[in-house]
C-alpha cells in the first residue's frame, strides 16, 4: 500500500557535460595579490646588518610600488635598488618615473629617496614573475641588530601612507609589518667580554 505524503517529487534535467564544464572554467578577472618579502641576510664585512626586500606580481605582470621603510634601534647606512632593468623604465632615452606622495618628506618624490633612517621607494616595473620573488631593494643598517619596518608601520608617525603595491590592473594592495633581528644570547655574551 502506498502512502501519499503530499510532497511532489520533481526531477530536474541534468545539464549537458559541455555546459557544466564551461561553467567551471570561467576565467577570473581578479588580480592575484602581489607579495612582499623582507629578509635579514646577516652581518656583512663591516659588521652591519643587510636586509633584502623582494617582490612578486602574484601573477606575471607589471606592478607599481609605493612603499616606505624605516629603521629602529639602528641607523640606515645604505639603500640600493636591485634589478634596475626591471624597475626603471627607459623609453627613447628618458627614464619613465612613478611620482608618489612621500610620507617622509610630505611632497611628491620618485625613485628611491632616503631621508635620515627612512627610505621611500616609488617605482613601476616591467614584467615581474609571479614566482620566485624578484630582489627589489637592499638595505644596510648599522650594527648587528635592529628593526626594519615597512608600510604604515614605518610611516604612521608621518601621517601614514606609503604602504601599497599595485597589481597589473591597478588594484592596490596594502603591506605593513616589521622584522627585528637581535644577536643570539651566546653571541651577545661574547661581545660583552670584548
Amino acid at each position: 500500500m502506498s502512502r501519499d505524503t503530499g510532497l511532489l517529487a520533481k526531477t530536474l534535467p541534468l545539464a549537458p557535460p559541455l555546459i557544466a564544464f564551461a561553467l567551471l572554467c570561467v576565467p577570473s578577472t581578479a588580480t592575484a595579490k602581489p607579495t612582499l618579502d623582507v629578509d635579514p641576510l646577516g652581518i656583512n664585512a663591516e659588521g652591519n646588518l643587510e636586509w633584502l626586500v623582494s617582490v612578486s606580481s602574484g601573477d606575471e605582470g607589471s606592478i607599481a610600488i609605493e612603499l616606505g621603510f624605516g629603521f629602529e634601534n639602528s641607523s640606515l647606512v645604505e639603500a640600493t635598488l636591485l634589478n634596475p632593468s626591471i624597475f626603471i623604465e627607459v623609453l627613447d632615452g628618458f627614464i619613465i618615473t612613478l611620482p608618489a606622495n612621500n610620507p617622509f618628506t610630505g611632497g611628491i618624490t620618485e625613485g628611491l629617496v632616503v631621508t635620515g633612517d627612512s627610505a621611500f621607494a616609488s617605482f613601476g616595473s616591467r614584467l615581474v614573475p609571479a614566482a620566485p620573488p624578484t630582489p627589489f631593494l637592499l638595505f644596510e643598517s648599522e650594527g648587528p641588530m635592529g628593526t626594519l619596518k615597512w608600510g604604515d608601520d614605518a610611516t604612521a608617525p608621518f601621517g601614514g601612507g606609503g604602504d601599497r603595491i599595485f597589481g597589473g590592473d591597478g588594484e592596490a594592495f596594502s603591506f605593513s609589518g616589521s622584522r627585528t633581528v637581535v644577536p643570539e644570547p651566546a653571541t651577545a655574551g661574547l661581545c660583552s667580554m670584548c
